[in-house]
């Protein structure tokens, strides 16, 4: 009975410290480690002796009390990143043997500007956010090959600006998280003033989009090398996730990855037309319209002010549980050794296009083209495991194994309208997922 009321008058205490702490009218606690009580009439533990470890006696933790961070308010800021857009064109002359989809990598550069609100004590945290962003990117393809008779056209695609209005549901770890894992443990990675989030909304976007004939024979036979140019306007959707950590009570830095979905709208189109190899045009069609779609995606680094706050003021800085550990030192039976260890993946996909194009001087478009080499989906994959070994010595050995493979691919090699007796398809080479040598197809083109 003396022991259980002893246990109880303990916890008491205890739970007495924590609870004022929590409150708030604490703003720090202290519990004593101590040793387990002897037995009645044990005796003392034995002291160390020479060339023994010594007595190791637990000390004292202190557990300071966090701030509590709240993520409601308005706020401004600016992103800059990396996007890259695909297009895919709809060819209304028949089934395209190659082409049709641009890819426009490039850079982005805007603005955001938004609201969270966090209720007190509630680690869900809403918002509403809209952004713009300017976009330098460029690319081009083959468009509109049906066949190896068919005149067909080079497509461009240069996207110029993308703005979304989205919502946000983002989660924050509060600090009772840290409470609970200040020892031993220790604090969680990710903190009250870390706010992983989702978003999802509309989007507008805007994107330059040529077209030019691709005839290298253009005045002896087959249609003439005419262009257009449209500046088109897509509406769609994007969602996104993010992770923002707060710098100070004024400054916060977010890392985004944002996908935008933009359905298929009518622009048009040059035309077509079909030549036999003595250049006798056989069909023509005349322009039209064609439908085209796109997706972008954009990597965004962010960094936000919150209205309201010091912007000049750091030392109020994004508070987090800071606690003081003291826990009895241990015996180290591996004194001056120490070992490393890991792994490493290394994935890349590619794309890489030569053009020969037509004299521009004649006032002939840019992009029109006599002959065009295109490698697409180079995919590699490779990862290696590592390691590394010290020694107290200062004599260390470290190694390394790994592997690496080609796992896909493909390289196209079109030419339009260069003369010749008997017809030659171009060659579509499609680079193997394995070591070894190639395989080869034969594919058509104009």
């Amino acid at each position: 009975m003396a022991i259980g009321v002893a246990a109880i008058g303990f916890a008491s205490s205890a739970c007495a410290a924590e609870l004022e702490f929590l409150r708030g009218s604490a703003p720090a606690y202290t519990v004593a480690q101590m040793p387990p009580p002897l037995p009645a009439f044990a005796a003392p533990p034995p002291l160390p002796l020479a060339g023994q470890p010594p007595v190791l006696v637990p000390q004292v933790v202190t557990v300071v009390r966090p701030a509590v961070w709240n993520w409601t308010g308005f706020y401004f800021g600016a992103n800059a990143g990396l996007a890259v857009a695909t297009t895919n064109f709809a060819d209304p002359f028949g089934a395209s043997v190659f082409g049709d989809t641009v890819r426009s990598p490039g850079f982005m550069a805007g603005g955001q500007i938004g609201f969270n609100w966090q209720a007190p004590g509630w680690r869900w945290v809403l918002g509403i956010e809209a952004d713009a962003d300017a976009i330098s990117s460029d690319g081009t393809t083959t468009c509109f090959a049906a066949s190896a008779q068919t005149i067909n056209a080079t497509c461009r695609v240069r996207p110029q600006s993308v703005a979304t209005l989205t919502g946000r549901i983002g989660y924050a770890m509060s600090p009772a998280d840290e409470l609970q894992n200040v020892a031993p443990i220790g604090l969680l990675p990710i903190r009250s003033a870390t706010l992983i989030y989702g978003k999802a909304g509309v989007a507008r976007a805007n994107s330059q989009i040529d077209m030019a004939i691709n005839n290298d024979l253009a005045g002896f036979a087959g249609p003439g090398i005419t262009s257009n140019s449209t500046n088109t306007t897509f509406w769609g959707w994007t969602v996104g996730l993010g992770i923002e950590q707060a710098l100070s009570a004024a400054w916060s830095l977010k890392v985004e990855y944002d996908y935008i979905g933009l359905p298929s709208r009518n622009i048009a189109n040059l035309g077509s037309a079909t030549v036999d190899m003595s250049g006798t045009t056989l069909s023509a069609t005349p322009a039209g319209s064609s439908g085209v779609s796109q997706n972008i995606q954009l990597v965004k680094l962010g960094l936000n002010y919150k209205w309201g706050t010091n912007p000049l003021l750091w030392g109020d800085g994004a508070p987090v549980a800071s606690v003081v550990v003291k826990d009895a030192p241990a015996q180290n039976w591996f004194a001056g050794w120490d070992a490393e260890g890991g792994a490493r993946y290394f994935g890349s996909w590619g794309r890489f296009q030569k053009d020969l194009g037509v004299f521009t001087s004649a006032g002939l478009p840019s992009i029109t083209s006599v002959s065009r080499l295109t490698y697409s989906d180079m995919q590699t994959n490779s990862g290696e495991l590592f390691g590394r070994i010290d020694s107290p010595w200062r004599v260390f050995v470290k190694g390394f194994i790994g592997t690496g493979a080609n796992t896909g691919g493909q390289m196209n090699d079109e030419d339009f309208g260069i003369p010749c007796s008997a017809p030659s398809p171009p060659i579509r080479t499609r680079f193997p997922r394995s070591a070894g040598p190639s395989t080869t197809a034969q594919s058509m083109r104009a």
